[in-house]
């Protein structure tokens, strides 16, 4: 995606695995300790993410739009 979108995305797959070690994780803490419900957790992930997201992507020179699809449609099935 950040290729896509003509920015640098070399090695992001160090980000996106430690992303997604972390949403495991809070999805585990979450099964083990049920203080929040699966609304919130998913609330809560789903910022998570988006935040790491768009901190990688800032780090590979673009700048994400949380309000603007990532690529046109057309583009995505290339």
């Amino acid at each position: 995606m950040l290729r896509l979108r003509g920015a640098n995305g070399d090695h992001t797959q160090f980000a996106v695995d430690a992303m997604l070690g972390a949403i495991g994780l809070g999805v585990l803490r979450r099964l083990n300790e049920p203080a929040i419900t699966a609304k919130e957790l998913a609330e809560e992930l789903t910022t998570f993410a988006w935040g790491a997201l768009a901190a990688t992507a800032a780090a590979g020179g673009l700048t994400l739009d949380p309000d603007a699809p990532l690529l046109p449609l057309p583009q995505l099935s290339e």
